[in-house]
Order: C-alpha cells, then structure tokens, then sequence
C-alpha cells in the first residue's frame, strides 16, 4: 500500500515537472513576434501576459530584435513592425529631442541610447501618434528606422517584450532536453541573403557590398573584413560577424551601408570641389594677379611719361621768357643806338 501511494506522488511529481518544463520552453525568449496586422492599441493588448510593446533603447535590443525577425517565417526583405512607442494628442513633437517627444510605453520615459528616425514625425499637438519599426535588408546589409503612424487607422504586426525585471523569460534560454531523450544535432538555418553552402566560411561569409562612390573596395582576412576608402582621406573598415552574419562596423554595430555610400559621395564632393578650385579657381586668381601688376605699371609709366612732358614743357616756357626778354634788352640798345643817332643828326645839323 505504501509502495502504491509513493509511486502515485511520483508519477504526480514528474507530470507536474513535466508541464513546467513545456511552460519555461513556450517562453524561450524576451521577444516574441506577431505577424497579425492590429492598430497600435490593439497591439498592445494583444501581448502576452505581462509583457509589451518592446522598446528599442539600446544597439542590443536592435541586434536582438533583428536578429529575431530575420530568423522569422516567412522572412520577408522588407518589414513593419509596431514598437511600444507613443506619444499622445496633450503633447507636441519636439525635433529636438532624440525620440521627437515619443515615450516608451514600458515605463513612460524618453531615454534611449539609439535614435534613428527613416522618417521624421510631422509638428502636432493634437493627434495621438505611434511609432513602428521599419525596416529593409538588401542582401548585403540592413537599413532601419522608426517611422511615425496614426494609432488607430494603421495596421502592423508588432514586436512584444517581457518587462524588466520580470525573471519568468530570460533572454537566450534554451529549455533543457528531457533526460532519457538524447539530443539531436539541430539543422543550420539559412541566415537571409547568404548562400546555402556546407562549408561553414561560406555560410558565414557576407556579400560584397556595393559601394559605387568610394575610391575603393579591399577585401581583406579572406574575405571576412572590407575597408571602404573614400576620396578626402575618409575610410571604414567594415567586419563581417555577429548574429545575423551581416557587414558590421568595429565596435560591433551594424554597418549602415547608405550612410558609408552618403558620406563617400560628399566626400567625393569636396574632392571635386578641390580639383575645381586648383584647375579652375587657382588660374583665374593668378591671371587675375598678373592684370592687376601689368595695370600698377601701365600707370607709373604713364604717370612718369606725364612728368617728363610737364618737365619739357616748363623748360620750353622758360626758354621763352628768357627769349623774350633778351628781345626786350635788344631791342632797348637799339632804340638808344637810334635816339643817340638822332640827337648827334640834330647837333650837326646846328654847326652848319
């Protein structure tokens, strides 16, 4: 009888053990994704338990969280998803402010060491605004922001998380294997935009990005590194690692392969602004530099040439005063010479 009722709570214990363990495996991760198409409220709602809309504060969460939607199925290259962040129609958009006024559903605050907007909100204070995560993955490399949309009219899937602190869900769990049940080797899953390969380095080698405004494209480290030389001295040195394996910047950060093609282009730019001003520009000042010196001496020569003329002319005046007045003197003696004559023709006249 005693040997009955111990085996009965036996078979009690490991039942009970059993359905935990399928409740922890349910629950595997802090993110969980809903391909439903709901309004942000609705959204909302929808979260399981005691989890919400997921926030997006940190470079982790977004690896994480894009890590989790490219594992998805059906993958998709581009996506839309509902995150948990609002801002209502008592409260006006700030363009300022990281988040442009929104706050996180999960505790109310503006905080957020990432902020990458794919499309600014427009100015109000009247309407009540959701933001969702929009997102685009060309094979090569992932473009993400957050996009503004109306709360009640625009449907998405959307993004759920355990709050903080709850410690039901950890992040990465994996639910332990019953023990008379050995364990099967997992198959690898096709990482989006890489080929299906059995060599490991190929399956995690990423595509050679196309990057037509830089001054060049070094494949370095088989492959697995890349540096980006612009024009002006700019260059990136991009790493393919990570979970996804996508092109990522040193410290870890996901690659943002538009902005690198923007700021080769402007430097590309200032390079041609550069050849502009030496080819062109330099010329124009150095002719401009020679006119001005021919014109300095076209005008001390003529100034020098009007000198010497005044000079010519001062002597010439002089010469004929002094002509005139010799001819004065001259003229003078002779009239003496004449009235002298004139008085001895008188004299002589008298003798006779």
């Amino acid at each position: 009888m005693a040997f009955q009722l111990c085996s009965c709570w036996t078979l009690h214990l490991c039942i009970f053990v059993f359905l935990l363990r399928n409740i922890s495996s349910a629950q595997s991760s802090q993110y969980t994704l809903n391909h439903n198409k709901l309004s942000f409220n609705n959204a909302a709602k929808k979260c399981p338990g005691s989890s919400v809309l997921t926030t997006i504060a940190t470079q982790q969460e977004v690896d994480e969280i894009l890590k989790l939607i490219f594992k998805s199925e059906p993958f998709q290259n581009e996506f839309t998803f509902w995150v948990g962040l609002r801002i209502t129609s008592s409260e006006c958009i700030d363009r300022s402010k990281p988040l442009r006024g929104f706050k996180w559903l999960e505790n109310n605050s503006e905080e957020s060491e990432v902020s990458q907007w794919a499309e600014d909100p427009e100015h109000t204070c009247t309407t009540d605004r959701c933001a969702a995560l929009k997102g685009q993955f060309d094979g090569s490399n992932v473009t993400w922001g957050l996009i503004p949309l109306n709360c009640h009219k625009d449907k998405n899937a959307f993004i759920c998380k355990v709050k903080d602190g709850d410690t039901t869900i950890k992040l990465g769990s994996e639910p332990p294997p019953p023990e008379d049940t050995p364990i099967k080797p997992s198959k690898p899953k096709r990482e989006p935009g890489f080929i299906n390969d059995s060599h490991s380095a190929e399956l995690r080698s990423c595509q050679r990005p196309s990057i037509p405004e830089a001054r060049s494209l070094k494949m370095l480290s088989g492959n697995m590194k890349i540096q980006v030389q612009c024009w002006s001295s700019i260059s990136f040195d991009l790493v393919c690692s990570g979970e996804p394996t996508v092109w990522r910047l040193e410290n870890g950060a996901l690659a943002n392969i538009t902005a690198i093609k923007i700021e080769c282009a402007n430097a590309t730019q200032k390079e041609e602004d550069s050849v502009l001003w030496s080819t062109i520009l330099l010329p124009v000042l150095i002719a401009t530099g020679v006119l001005v010196f021919l014109l300095v001496v076209i005008a001390v020569t003529v100034k020098c040439c009007l000198n010497r003329r005044s000079k010519k002319r001062a002597i010439k005046k002089a010469e004929k005063m002094e002509m005139k007045s010799k001819n004065r003197k001259d003229s003078f003696s002779l009239k003496k010479v004449i009235s002298l004559l004139n008085g001895m023709e008188v004299k002589f006249t008298l003798k006779n």
